[in-house]
């Protein structure tokens, strides 16, 4: 799926994505450690955040979308928001 159709379906332009993109890196870098863990656990994975998108679309087109900083992190946070976002993995040991 093309960087357009991405933005098209979060109902974003491109000056807007780049816009949260910057803030929410801004946002990130201001956190200590333990803060960056909790906001990083409620955040897609990048695999979530493909499937909102659909079965065409993959992981490196999510990996282009969000950037370096996510995509090291396996982290995203666009999803599509046609679709529902996809339900939290069970707490550890349940």
């Amino acid at each position: 799926m093309t960087r357009f159709e991405l933005l098209k379906r979060m109902n974003l332009t491109p000056e807007e994505h780049e816009d949260l993109m910057k803030k929410y890196e801004t946002f990130a870098a201001s956190l200590n450690e333990n803060q960056q863990k909790v906001v990083t656990r409620s955040l897609m994975t990048l695999e979530q955040a493909r499937k909102t998108f659909g079965p065409h679309t993959t992981i490196e087109d999510i990996e282009n979308l969000v950037g370096p900083i996510f995509a090291a992190a396996n982290a995203s946070c666009n999803g599509a928001q046609s679709s529902p976002l996809p339900a939290p993995p069970p707490p550890a040991g349940k």
